[in-house]
């Protein structure tokens, strides 16, 4: 950053105003002192040492000009450093602050990298910042907010969350000006929810899917998570290559039938999820020594270690298109046939994200990218 404030217009004027003075002025002086003393000025590089000391009002005094001309020149140069490392600094620093200035507005490029872009705010923001700190194995966990809430709202929140490193772009999270700013190219991990800030009239579902597109044109090996508020708006973002989906209320109607029909359910539920309680499910890396070990062996390497009890497996997986079956020469038959599952509205790719096995047979093996989930103490 003080590299690319150095090369900045006023800046690089003001530096080489300086630089034309002090070399100048050092040249200058050395014609008239040269040879009028026997200590001072014996070189050139003496007197743009002594040009340099001067112009920074440091004036260490080991060199002084005696001859009139040489000190009329030396007068200049002092006048004119004076100026000029004042207007210097003053250049820097209002730089400096125009930036923290635009930044406080959401105005500014953030420059993290591996960080997690939240896009949209409503009434569900604060728990997943919650949520992310009391999850997130990490002290530095760097969040980039887009939205459109006030300086003033923004800077509430990040007062209340100090703990995460959070940066915030104001604006329209559909346009790829705005997700550039976010520096989304960089970015690990995307979440894209419902848009409460906004006076946008567009329908939020519409909004989440079309930034996702642009998401995935931007950085298409960048995760995109979304919540949607309609179960129709799936379909249409697993086409445009969503990792996973959100939908909201979907399990309203078990827990409602469960308080019914199976009391104590729901209530297991909330506290399995709820990471302020003791006991909670987790999710662990499985020893590299345990791969190749069954479900059976794992669960009591687990139970034995005191990490918790076993519950299953999960492992990521990627889509599987037609074209990956298909051959690569796009052969007039291999046209026809995909043509006709398009006709039919057959869809043979397989989703991505996340293949959970709950309560697997003791016989199954465990894989290398196989994750342990578990119920366990929580260690935050």
């Amino acid at each position: 950053m003080g590299l690319k404030i150095l090369t900045e217009g006023m800046v690089h004027k003001v530096f080489l105003a300086i630089f034309l003075v002090m070399t100048v002025g050092a040249s200058v002086v050395f014609f008239f002192e040269k040879g009028q003393s026997a200590e001072h000025f014996e070189t050139i590089f003496d007197s743009i040492w002594w040009a340099l000391v001067t112009m920074t009002t440091v004036g260490y005094g080991d060199m002084v000009p005696v001859t009139i001309g040489g000190r009329i020149v030396g007068a200049f140069i002092m006048f004119s450093g004076v100026a000029l490392v004042s207007m210097f600094t003053a250049t820097i620093s209002s730089i400096y602050v125009a930036r923290k200035i635009r930044e406080g507005k959401g105005l500014e490029k953030i420059n993290f990298e591996g960080h997690i872009v939240i896009c949209g705010w409503n009434e569900y923001s604060e728990a997943l910042l919650e949520s992310l700190l009391s999850l997130s194995n990490t002290d530095n966990l760097k969040i980039v907010l887009i939205n459109e809430l006030s300086e003033d709202d923004i800077n509430n929140v990040m007062f209340k969350h100090k703990k995460l490193e959070i940066k915030y772009v104001r604006g329209d999270f559909t346009s790829e000006n705005i997700l550039d700013l976010a520096n989304v190219r960089e970015a690990q991990t995307v979440l894209v929810t419902p848009d409460n800030s906004t006076l946008s009239t567009s329908e939020p579902d519409e909004r989440t899917l079309l930034t996702t597109l642009t998401l995935k044109a931007m950085n298409p090996s960048v995760k995109v998570y979304a919540h949607i508020l309609n179960q129709a708006s799936k379909g249409h973002l697993r086409r445009a290559n969503v990792d996973d989906i959100i939908i909201r209320d979907e399990f309203t109607g078990f827990f409602l039938a469960s308080h019914v029909a199976n009391p104590g359910i729901p209530q297991a539920f909330s506290e399995l999820l709820n990471y302020s309680v003791r006991m909670n499910l987790q999710r662990i890396e499985i020893p590299a020594n345990k791969v190749g070990n069954t479900f059976g062996e794992l669960s009591d390497y687990f139970k034995d270690a005191g990490n918790g009890i076993l519950i299953g497996i999960t492992s990521e997986r990627e889509a599987v298109k037609i074209s990956d079956v298909l051959t690569s020469d796009a052969s007039s038959l291999d046209q026809f046939i995909e043509r006709k599952f398009a006709e039919s509205g057959i869809n043979l790719e397989d989703e991505k994200g996340h293949r959970v096995e709950i309560n697997p047979p003791n016989s199954l093996i465990i894989a290398s990218n196989d994750v342990a989930l578990i119920i366990g103490e929580n260690q935050n």
